[in-house]
């Protein structure tokens, strides 16, 4: 038993040292507590972040997808519309159009004779 100076016999003999394999497992144990203390809020953190990540990556995909309808849409009427004035101007040019029109003012009407 280990002597220290100003503690009674009666003293050092109650007081009882941890054996030393029984203070490694405590160490041990309080090692691992700090280890996962450290570690699993990065997990939770990470987790978080993937999913997080997932849903705004779902959502931008829906906002880009509407986007993509919507100028589909846009780049079909602008077609139509071109298509309808390329059939105006071709119907004004060989002139079935322009004997039939009657909004047409008369100036255009002399151009045709």
């Amino acid at each position: 038993m280990a002597r220290v100076d100003g503690v009674t016999a009666a003293l050092a003999a109650e007081t009882v040292l941890p054996a030393p394999a029984h203070g490694h497992g405590v160490a041990l144990f309080l090692r691992s507590m700090l280890l996962a203390s450290v570690i699993l809020p990065f997990g939770f953190l990470a987790a978080y972040a993937v999913i997080s990540y997932r849903v705004a990556f779902g959502e931008t995909e829906q906002v880009v997808q509407r986007t993509v309808d919507v100028l589909a849409e846009h780049t079909l009427k602008v077609f139509e519309t071109q298509e309808l004035i390329l059939d105006k101007a071709t119907n004004l040019l060989s002139g079935r159009a322009l004997m039939r029109s009657t909004t047409c003012p008369n100036s255009m009407r002399r151009f045709k004779a």
